[in-house]
């Protein structure tokens, strides 16, 4: 029994990852704060959308008919033949750009460009949003997927350390099989990476970042 208790002993040290800690469990959840559809819905409060709002506003200001109208006050002496009286003409003067009138219709028009301009770039955002969540959802299946073949290849180095304490096995065969799961779980910390990149463009986009 004390034999045998040793062999064990010997087994976990030499197998990697087997520490509850080291399973991976928490990091791979692939838990998220948002779905897509409340992400789709953020999309109004995106920089971008703030952007355009701000210029379109700004356009209104400009193009607004009293923008463009001056009114003056003028004071002048009243001229009767060859002499000055002491009396003032006091008046007002309006000046507004002649398309005003002659051009009407442009305000409105104007409205309806900055409508179809604001529908783009929703379904723009809404589009790239969906681009990369569906690209997330592509990483969370590989990493799973890769998380079975880690532990598949944990397995195998728990074989060949087994070997190795009967000494049915060389320390190359457990050193070969050790550095396949290595990779393996290089590979997922690569995917892991990708993903929170991922997340972090979709809060990026509608300014939760």
């Amino acid at each position: 029994m004390k034999r045998l208790a040793r062999l064990v002993a010997l087994v976990v040290l030499l197998t990697p990852g087997t520490s509850p800690a080291d399973d991976g469990s928490t990091e791979l959840s692939g838990w998220f704060p948002y779905t897509l559809s409340e992400l789709e819905e953020l999309v109004d409060a995106s920089p971008q959308i703030r952007l355009l709002t701000a210029k379109q506003e700004e356009t209104r200001r400009r193009e607004s008919i009293w923008h463009d109208i001056s009114v003056s006050a003028g004071f002048n002496p009243i001229r009767t033949a060859d002499q000055f009286t002491d009396r003032i003409r006091a008046g007002l003067a309006v000046s507004m750009p002649l398309d005003i009138l002659l051009f009407r219709d442009s305000a409105r028009v104007s409205r309806e460009v900055e409508t179809l301009e604001m529908e783009k770039l929703r379904g723009d955002l809404k589009r790239e949003m969906r681009r990369l969540w569906y690209e997330r959802q592509r990483r969370l299946v590989e990493i799973r997927q890769m998380e079975a073949e880690l532990g598949l290849a944990r397995l195998q180095v728990q074989k060949a350390s087994t070997l190795l304490v009967a000494q049915d096995a060389s320390l190359d065969n457990v050193r070969e099989v050790e550095v396949a799961a290595s990779r393996i779980e290089t590979a997922i910390a690569g995917k892991q990476i990708d993903l929170r990149d991922l997340e972090d463009g979709m809060l990026t986009l509608v300014g939760k970042q």
